[in-house]
């Protein structure tokens, strides 16, 4: 029986079996086609004579389903397969753990057997069909399909990667996992999950015992049995299970009521599986979640209406992943007029009786009349609220579409844009082919425009491209503006994260600028906005480098208060902030409470799991600190800390990255291990080479610093050259950013005989400290001292100190 002649007879049973006995003959009497009602018929038929069978407890049907005991299937042979035992069964089979049987190779699978009671030829197509989803899936988060058939008995069977492991909520409760161990966790999940979504497979059973965790701490999605192809429509095939099996607890609304199933009935799934690990239900049913942003993310997730849930499992990953990086997230609380609408759609007759008895109190034609107004108002917000979801689905589905089409580039197959590329194209290469269809391609969509350039920006800001994430914030930030005006959330987030590229790019005029108008902007229209806090302390960062130290202060304290407000004393933002406060006490040269500060930023963020990880900034500011009080040791230490943590959670061509290893090879420098400060020169500028932050303070300091260990050496022309280049550089450096090195190229020039330029130029260096931000900036205490020296006639204030 075809598909649509199968979905027609079921649209009639349902009918029918709404009807009184008397009332199915006459329904049956108006049916046009012979054969649609002799299928009903022997269906009603079917129903009649069930006798109690839903009644009946289920282990008392057991045997019905099963042809045989457990035991006596042990040693059988299916396939190539020899049963050791049986692992679990379930509503149409049984799955054993099974060895090789033809000697061809030792190996133990788990062996997934249909029953002979299920074993009808629609049931073997579709089971060869589920054959051919899984030999597509090749991920380490998926248990691997390894072989199939059918046996010699007629039982189609599947021979699936045997894994050892636990339950994903038992491992988690059993092994006391943190939640940000949990969370991680759940990412591999998302990974596998997103995997089968890309190969046009929506797993539609995602629920604890569906997922292992190996010894190696890694899941395992199990049973794809009910999987469902996406592009069934195309394919003119249909996969799903006619019985719509499921696991009630995880199904997603749409499961239950039988609508249509995509890759957001797996979203909600999955957010329901993290609501459980993050509640530990075993261990404490009572537990609540850690943090409200969590909340969010599992109440957007769970949505009812599919399409304002996460457009997909990659979108759900990277509002946890962001929550992990202490940065916002995208989801939100839903409104209380969403709310309220729904309530009303679920709840007609009692909203109807409740406005009958108000007309009744109130009486007559005002009762009527207002009664006609408010079913007019809640209309309009129906019918509002119906166009805001197509608009949202439809948006969520262009978006994905697009985004299947761009990174169809990084697949080497035939069929995919990426062929001939062998799989190697670069995160950097998909981005910028993002980047130049956006608006060629999406012209008239200006919503998902901007939501796409706000993406493609986040992502080239986190490796470090400040220039390419300011054209897609600006970009962004005019596609807002045409959408919604000048005064908008859109707006000032689009503000924010443009001013944050800005700061980056070390232009803190202009990113104080911008700063300003997005913090503006919040407080008018969103003053708890989830961005506030970290906006604060990015403005306060960009204050503090151009002298601002009065507001500078006020913004961390400020971001300082609302951090500890939302997200407690351990959180990384909090930590960044404390630490920015202790950056604003070093460079007023109180260098007593700048260590009190950093440390105990230290100490907090060491009591979380995994937060030392978190740590970079603090850990410089310490390297630092040891640095100005002449404890070069310790300085070394923090500073090899912060370059081991950066290389776990940066690309080697990050300013992060590229800055410690700056400062490494200044602290060998001073202590004079010249050989180790001219490799990390040298190593520094060649990844400055590699991206995007050539003509900046990064690279005047390595070409300074090799000066500077080539003039120790004896290499005087090697040491001019590099002393050359670095003054050449001078003007295309931000003017602030070229103090940085001031002292470090004042001794280049006197190791060069060019006292008088190098006293030039520390003067400058002095003065422009001691203006923006004190004269007891330790930079500052450093070069007046080296000043008077070099003021002494014929003295040489570097030649004597080395």
């Amino acid at each position: 029986m075809r598909s649509e002649e199968w979905s027609k007879i079921e649209e009639l049973l349902d009918a029918a079996l709404e009807l009184e006995s008397d009332e199915r003959q006459e329904f049956l009497d108006g049916l046009d086609s012979p054969d649609l009602r002799r299928e009903v018929e022997s269906l009603l038929a079917c129903e009649k004579n069930t006798n109690g069978f839903l009644d009946a407890p289920a282990l008392a049907l057991s045997a019905d389903f099963f042809d045989q005991d457990r035991d006596e299937r042990v040693g059988q042979t299916v396939g190539n397969y020899r049963i050791i035992h049986e692992i679990g069964r379930g509503g149409m089979g049984t799955v054993f753990l099974a060895e090789r049987a033809d000697g061809e190779f030792e190996h133990k699978v788990a062996l997934k057997v249909v029953r002979r009671s299920f074993a009808d030829t629609e049931l073997k197509r579709r089971f060869r069909r589920e054959r051919q989803i899984l030999a597509s899936l090749n991920h380490p988060n998926i248990a691997r399909l390894m072989d199939g058939g059918v046996s010699d008995d007629g039982e189609p069977y599947l021979v699936m990667e045997y894994v050892e492991g636990a339950r994903i909520d038992n491992y988690c409760q059993e092994g006391k996992l943190s939640t940000r161990e949990e969370l991680r966790l759940f990412l591999e999940v998302c990974r596998g999950v997103s995997y089968a979504h890309q190969h046009l497979v929506v797993h539609r059973d995602i629920k604890p015992s569906n997922i292992l965790v190996t010894k190696d701490s890694v899941p395992k999605l199990l049973d794809f049995g009910i999987a469902k192809l996406i592009d069934e429509e195309q394919t003119g095939e249909h996969t799903r299970t006619e019985m719509r099996a499921f696991t009630l607890e995880y199904a997603s609304p749409e499961q239950v009521s039988g609508a249509p199933v995509t890759t957001a009935s797996d979203v909600y799934s999955l957010g329901v599986l993290l609501r459980d690990l993050l509640h530990g239900t075993k261990r404490s049913p009572d537990k609540k979640i850690a943090s409200v942003e969590l909340e969010n993310i599992v109440a957007m997730a769970r949505r009812e209406d599919p399409a304002r849930r996460y457009a997909s499992a990659v979108q759900l990953a990277e509002d946890v992943q962001r929550y992990l990086d202490g940065l916002p997230v995208r989801a939100q609380k839903d409104s209380f007029s969403y709310r309220a609408g729904k309530f009303i759609k679920r709840n007609k007759i009692g909203v109807a009786a409740a406005a009958i008895v108000l007309a009744t109190l109130i009486g007559g034609i005002i009762a009527t009349v207002w009664q006609a107004r408010r079913a007019t108002h809640q209309a309009r917000i129906a019918a509002e609220q119906r166009d805001r979801a197509r608009l949202e689905a439809a948006k969520a589905a262009r978006i994905n579409q697009f985004l299947q089409s761009i990174f169809a580039s990084a697949n080497p197959h035939w069929y995919s844009s990426g062929f001939g590329q062998r799989g190697e194209i670069k995160v950097v290469d998909v981005l910028e082919q993002a980047g130049r269809r956006i608006d060629a391609e999406l012209k008239n969509e200006p919503e998902i425009r901007a939501e796409l350039h706000h993406t493609v920006g986040t992502t080239y800001l986190s490796l470090g491209r400040h220039e390419p994430a300011q054209t897609h914030f600006r970009a962004a930030l005019d596609a807002y503006r045409g959408l919604y005006g000048e005064q908008h959330p859109e707006v000032a987030e689009a503000l924010y994260y443009l001013a944050a590229s800005v700061h980056a790019s070390s232009d803190f005029p202009a990113a104080i600028a911008l700063f300003r108008q997005a913090l503006e902007m919040f407080r008018a229209v969103d003053p708890n906005n989830t961005n506030v806090p970290y906006l604060l302390a990015d403005f306060s960062s960009s204050l503090n480098r151009v002298g601002e130290r009065v507001a500078a202060e006020q913004a961390a304290r400020e971001g300082l208060d609302l951090a500890r407000q939302r997200y407690g004393d351990e959180h990384v933002l909090t930590n960044g902030l404390v630490a920015t406060l202790g950056f604003l006490y070093m460079a007023r040269g109180d260098l007593s409470q700048a260590e009190t500060y950093f440390q105990t930023a230290l100490a907090n963020l060491n009591r979380t799991p995994n937060g030392k990880m978190s740590s970079p900034q603090t850990l410089e500011g310490l390297g630092n600190l040891a640095m100005y009080k002449g404890e070069f040791g310790r300085a070394e230490k923090y500073l090899g800390e912060a370059l081991d943590i950066s290389r776990q959670t940066h690309n080697e061509t990050h300013p992060t990255h590229i800055n410690i290893l700056l400062w490494l090879a200044e602290i060998h420098y001073v202590q004079g291990a010249y050989a180790d400060a001219e490799r990390e020169a040298a190593s520094a500028l060649d990844l400055l080479r590699r991206s995007a932050f050539r003509k900046s303070q990064y690279q005047l300091r390595g070409l300074i610093l090799l000066s500077l260990t080539h003039a120790r050496t004896n290499r005087p022309a090697r040491a001019a050259a590099y002393l050359r280049d670095a003054l050449a550089l001078l003007d295309d450096v931000p003017y602030g950013e070229k103090f940085a090195s001031g002292i470090l190229l004042a001794e280049a020039l006197v190791l060069m005989k060019r006292e008088d330029e190098a006293k030039t130029r520390l003067t400058q260096n002095y003065e422009y400290l001691a203006r923006t931000h004190s004269e007891q900036h330790p930079e500052a205490v450093r070069a007046r001292k080296l000043l008077e020296k070099l003021g002494a006639p014929g003295a040489s204030a570097f030649t004597q100190e080395r």
